[in-house]
C-alpha cells in the first residue's frame, strides 16, 4: 500500500491596514481566497485548518477554506496561535496537532498565524529560518506525521500573490488590456484578471462595513470563468 504523503501548510494571515475597519486589505482577501486553491492543488485537498482567533488570521482562514472547496467548518479557532503564544504553549499545541493528525488520519493540515509565531515554531523545532511575508506559507512535506513533527522536513515557501494582484487592478483602471494573461499566479492555473477585479470590487462595495459572512457569500457566489 503506498503511503500518501504528509502536508503540513503554516500561513501568515493577510495584509492590514491599522486604519481601516476592515481587518484585511481587499487585496488580500482575494489573495486568501486563491491561496486555498493553490492550497488544495498540493494534495486531494485541505482536511483540517487551526487558527488564530484573531480577526484577520480568522477571515484568512475562512477564506483559505472556500478557496479549497471547504467551508468554514474546517476550521479551529486556538488562542495557542496568537502572537503571544509563549514557547512552552507552542510545545503543547505542536504535541497536540501531532495527535490530531495521526488519529484523525489526516494527509494536509492548515495554519494560520502570525509571524513571531512561525519564527518560534521555525527555531523550537526546523532547522530553517524564512521571513514569511503576509499571505505567504510555508510547506513542509514528509511520509509521515511524525517526521514532520519532529522537524524532519522537505520545505518551500508559497510567494505572496499581492503584487499581480494590484497589477491587474491598476491595469484595469487604466484601460490596459490583459486578454492574454493564461496563468497569473504561480500554482494556480486559468485565473481570469477580470475575476479578480471584480471580486475586488464586491469587497469594495462593504464601505469598510466589514462582515464576514458576506465576505464569504461573495467568494462562495463566484465561480472560475
Amino acid at each position: 500500500m503506498i503511503m500518501k504523503q504528509k502536508i503540513l501548510t503554516i500561513g501568515r494571515h493577510g495584509a492590514y491596514d491599522f486604519m481601516s475597519s476592515m481587518p484585511l486589505l481587499d487585496y488580500s482577501m482575494v489573495e486568501a481566497f486563491y491561496r486555498g486553491k493553490q492550497l488544495k492543488s498540493l494534495s486531494e485537498g485541505v482536511d483540517k485548518i487551526y487558527s488564530s482567533p484573531m480577526p484577520r488570521a480568522k477571515i484568512t482562514a475562512c477564506l483559505n477554506a472556500i478557496g479549497a472547496d471547504g467551508d468554514e467548518n474546517q476550521i479551529t479557532l486556538t488562542n495557542k496561535l496568537t502572537e503571544s503564544a509563549s514557547e512552552s504553549t507552542l510545545r503543547i499545541l505542536w504535541e497536540e496537532l501531532k495527535n490530531q493528525c495521526e488519529s484523525l488520519g489526516l494527509n494536509h493540515l492548515h495554519l494560520v498565524t502570525h509571524l513571531p509565531v512561525i519564527d518560534t515554531l521555525s527555531y523550537l523545532f526546523f532547522k530553517f529560518s524564512y521571513f514569511v511575508a503576509p499571505g505567504e506559507c510555508l510547506v513542509l512535506e514528509s511520509d509521515s506525521w511524525e517526521n514532520i513533527f519532529a522537524g524532519k522536513v522537505q520545505v518551500s515557501k508559497l510567494p505572496a500573490f499581492e503584487p499581480n494582484m494590484l497589477s491587474i487592478y491598476q491595469s484595469r483602471l487604466f484601460g490596459t488590456k490583459r486578454k492574454d494573461i493564461n496563468k497569473v499566479f504561480d500554482g494556480v492555473k486559468n485565473i481570469n484578471p477580470e475575476e479578480v477585479f471584480d471580486y475586488l470590487e464586491e469587497i469594495n462595495k462593504l464601505n469598510e462595513q466589514f462582515d464576514l459572512q458576506k465576505v464569504c457569500t461573495i467568494f462562495k457566489n463566484k465561480t472560475l470563468k
